[in-house]
């Protein structure tokens, strides 16, 4: 199982235990995908599945989403496909804030001027 993969079928798994919006720790994420796949800690980072944030060098269309983030380290489990409605942020370190990249409108995502110059795939 390649580490998406890993990450869809934990957050699967949250969610049918605990239902849509359980909310999880980065490190909890972590050590329950390092427990279960033995997946190196540092390959697995949560921010890279969000609905609501983007990493400069993430697929941002092809990877599976599946979070959003809540708050620094905190995230709720949303599952794919989920018709989610909100912004999407990036953290550019050429800037001190957050910057607004695009948006999801009941599920479906539309990028803004600033998706191209801050060069998101």
């Amino acid at each position: 199982m390649n580490i998406d993969e890993q990450m869809q079928a934990i957050t699967e798994e949250l969610i049918s235990e605990n239902g849509y919006r359980y909310r999880i720790s980065r490190q909890g994420l972590c050590e329950l995908v390092h427990a279960r796949f033995g997946t190196n800690l540092d390959s697995i980072i949560p921010s890279d599945y969000c609905y609501n944030r983007v990493n400069k060098g993430v697929d941002f269309i092809k990877r599976p989403r599946l979070f959003a983030h809540v708050d620094h380290g905190v995230y709720e489990c949303l599952g794919e496909n989920y018709l989610y409605d909100g912004f999407v942020y990036a953290e550019p370190k050429s800037l001190k804030n957050k910057i607004v990249v695009g948006a999801w409108e009941n599920g479906i995502f539309t990028s803004n001027e600033n998706w191209e110059r801050y060069c998101f795939k």
